[in-house]
């Protein structure tokens, strides 16, 4: 992943939509503060459970908040 221009958060729904990990890049290691290490992406999903509702209209517009808020041009987007 290093250098690979990858920028990507986790955003989990159940009754309310949780920001677990705001958009900003992505390393192996991390070694930048202002970069996740990708075992950051792996705690977080092996730490995710079902649980209550379902806001997933609430999670993909705050996925699209931020990925707006980062938007340039010619860079592809997308929510997963």
């Amino acid at each position: 992943l290093k250098g690979g221009g990858v920028e990507a958060g986790i955003i989990s729904f159940a009754s309310d939509a949780v920001e677990h990990l705001a958009l900003k890049p992505v390393d192996d290691d991390g070694a930048d503060g202002d970069i996740h290490e990708l075992s950051a992406f792996k705690a977080v999903v092996d730490g995710l459970a079902p649980n209550g509702d379902t806001a997933m209209g609430d999670a993909l517009e705050l996925a699209r908040v931020q990925l707006a808020s980062q938007a340039e041009d010619g860079r592809q987007q997308a929510v997963m």
